[in-house]
């Protein structure tokens, strides 16, 4: 199709005004555009491409090197959730840039909600037709349907996001954009949507605590649930900015004494599976027979699906919020009950929602491990007063028994090894509280800001917060962290670190994988010596090979190879002789050979391709072994007789095989030394000369 007008990119302006500028201009619409041009997509997909430089149809109007797109088009693009920031089916449109000519390109981003040049609402959808306004529309001004489109003047607080959201665009400060439409949707659930900007702006920059009070008293009503179900979409948010600073949220939310007035009961509220399982703050195993006891849930494989309502979440929680505590008797933990009865978690829950366990207190900020029981069980552990078994600090760390052996093994918390009893540990209470204050095991850490424990140790690494215990510091199997370092340490500052080192061993992208001149990989070696890949391990079981594990880190491969040992296998292997070749010159059988070489020397040819070859020095030994020492077979040759009569001289002792305590014996087949064999052939000789007695006859 050919065009006579052809529109020309303004410096700001957005993709879509440049589509409808160019459609209007020949009199289409940019889908009958498109389709003249022989696209069969719709104008949204043709202009997504447009954006990630892909190939489209409207590339032929507009080349890359004539449409300048902006740094904040160009991050959009490169990021993998663009279609999360524009969507050219549903765009906002301000009447005023309209009549202008000229939209912003910060219009097409869907969480824009006003024009800051004009102060004007963005309109979303057409007041006559009530249809989405989208890129594929005639003119500028108008909706599809014909209907003018028009705008209301925008409040204060959305011109002030306004220009929030646009100064976070043009700076190219995504993190954070992200994390404030997160916050923006997280917070519409408990119906909290007259929140003022500046709670936010705090959130993000590291100081929770504002929110944290607008969410106290917006959830007031939700008396029905704990504490920490009201931070589990924090912190199982997708940003990293919003789950840095939930735990510090979760500490600061409260439920107000006064009730405010006014404020309705969010029954839009509810948690997906992975935050009810925060909530919990159980292994997963726990949680799961949780859900399957409580909730008649069973586990799926994949992506978690299951969605739990205030209604369902408070018919669980109620029962374990009590009004006061029980402060007059004795109480235990849930997690310490669990491990000297040796029953679950979910099995004490249920006991407790039945009245068969008194409950004595809960606070709801931590997990339900945590829950205090009145104690009237007898324990089996058979512990005694003030120590705590393994098992029981297990449970009260929420841990496992080797990060637990491994604080013991550092040196970090005190244990006293009776061997009379089995060859327990026991551990001073006092000493497990005191460990749990001044340390942070990597698995809490991770549980609290729903990181994985690697990348998250990996990441304080690089950050210079080196655990006191770990793979790499001492004999724990599982990095430990002092508190105040955590505390002390910039965790946004982590999260913006993409390139560092792993525990694993990768080293950052920016650095080479591995050091090529010392080592080399498998494929190079055996393309150095042209074998197979598949044979490596032949020569290696030789020890020809230095095989090894550098920290390569991030690499797949198990094994490289030190370049020095591939020169001198190189060496080696031309200097080896072929069995073949050595069997012909030595007049033997190769079978025989190889079982001589396998027992003399213990060792067996190396296959290489389809040779079979000897070091040069194993060759040298056999050529001496073969002229010195000969079988039955090879001495009945060199005596010009017969294996028989080899061995009748045998047993007649005029022929011995060498002893079983001599060094160049083997067990098969017998042996002579050739200057046995050769004195014997000298006798024989001897004996043949000498004259003839007497006979019979003439006796």
């Amino acid at each position: 199709m050919h065009l006579n007008f052809i529109a020309k990119h303004r410096p700001g302006e957005s993709l879509s005004c440049l589509l409808i500028r160019q459609a209007e201009g020949v009199f289409l619409s940019p889908g009958e555009l498109l389709s003249r041009l022989g696209s069969k997509c719709n104008p949204s997909t043709e202009l997504l491409a447009l954006l990630r430089a892909n190939k489209c149809s409207l590339a032929a109007i507009w080349p890359l090197s004539d449409l300048k797109q902006s740094a904040t088009y160009q991050q959009v693009a490169e990021s993998r959730q663009y279609k999360q920031w524009i969507n050219y089916n549903t765009l906002g449109v301000c009447y005023r840039c309209a009549e202008a000519g000229f939209v912003p390109e910060s219009h097409d981003f869907s969480i824009m909600p006003a024009c800051t040049k004009h102060s004007l609402k963005l309109s979303k959808e057409c007041s006559a037709c009530s249809r989405p306004y989208s890129v594929n529309r005639y003119h500028l001004t108008h909706c599809r349907c014909g209907e003018p489109i028009r705008s209301i003047k925008a409040s204060e607080a959305e011109i002030e996001e306004a220009h929030y959201v646009e100064k976070l665009l043009h700076g190219g400060d995504f993190d954070s954009l992200n994390a404030y439409k997160e916050l923006r949707s997280i917070t519409r659930r408990f119906a909290a949507n007259n929140i003022e900007l500046s709670p936010y702006i705090d959130y993000i920059n590291g100081q929770p605590e504002p929110l944290a009070e607008h969410i106290s008293i917006a959830a007031q009503q939700l008396t029905h649930i704990s504490l920490r179900a009201l931070s589990a979409p924090f912190a199982c948010a997708a940003s990293e900015i919003v789950k840095l600073y939930a735990p510090r949220l979760l500490s600061s939310l409260h439920r107000p004494k006064n009730g405010v007035k006014g404020v309705s009961t969010p029954i839009d509220f509810r948690l997906d599976q992975t935050e009810f399982r925060y909530t919990l703050g159980l292994k997963p195993q726990t949680a799961a027979a949780i859900e399957s006891r409580f909730f008649n849930l069973t586990s799926r494989v994949g992506r978690p699906s299951a969605s739990f309502t205030y209604q369902t979440l408070a018919r669980f929680f109620e029962p374990l919020l009590p009004e006061t505590d029980k402060t007059t008797c004795h109480s235990v933990s849930l997690a310490d009950l669990s491990a000297s009865q040796k029953l679950t978690i979910d099995a004490l829950i249920e006991r407790v929602l039945t009245g068969g366990i008194t409950l004595h207190s809960y606070d709801d900020t931590r997990p339900l491990s945590q829950i205090r029981v009145v104690n009237d069980m007898k324990s089996n552990n058979d512990a005694p007063k003030g120590y705590m078994t393994l098992s029981s600090v297990v449970a009260q760390l929420d841990s496992y028994e080797e990060a637990v052996r491994g604080a013991r093994d550092a040196g970090l918390l005190p244990a006293t090894h009776q061997r009379s009893c089995n060859n327990r540990y026991l551990f001073a209470e006092n000493d497990v509280e005191d460990f749990h204050k001044k340390y942070a095991l990597i698995g809490e850490l991770a549980r609290e800001t729903q990181y994985q424990p690697m990348r998250l140790s990996d990441r304080l690494r690089e950050l210079g917060v080196i655990p006191v215990a770990g793979p790499f510091e001492g004999n724990s199997p599982v990095s430990i962290f002092r508190r105040s370092d955590i505390n002390d340490a910039d965790l946004k500052g982590a999260l913006k670190i993409t390139n560092y080192a792993t525990n694993s061993g990768r080293k950052p992208k920016s650095t080479s994988r591995f050091d090529s001149e010392t080592w080399a990989t498998g494929q190079e070696v055996a393309a150095e010596l042209d074998i197979p890949l598949a044979q490596l391990h032949r020569i290696t079981r030789h020890d020809l090979l230095v095989k090894g594990v550098p920290r390569v880190r991030g690499s797949q491969r198990r094994y490289y190879y030190r370049r020095d040992s591939v020169e001198t296998t190189k060496d080696f292997l031309n200097k080896a002789v072929d069995i073949n070749d050595l069997s012909k010159q030595l007049n033997t059988n190769r079978k025989k050979l190889i079982s001589r070489y396998l027992y003399l020397l213990k060792a067996e040819p190396i296959k290489v391709g389809s040779k079979s070859l000897v070091p040069e020095k194993d060759a040298n030994t056999l050529l001496s072994h073969y002229r010195n020492y000969l079988d039955a077979q090879a001495a009945a040759t060199y005596l010009s007789t017969t294996r028989h009569q080899i061995g009748n001289w045998k047993k007649a002792s005029r022929i011995t095989p060498i002893p079983p305590d001599d060094d160049n014996y083997i067990r098969s087949p017998q042996l002579f030394r050739l200057s046995d064999i050769t004195r014997l052939k000298q006798t024989l000789i001897e004996e043949s000369k000498a004259p003839a007695g007497p006979s019979v006859a003439n006796v």
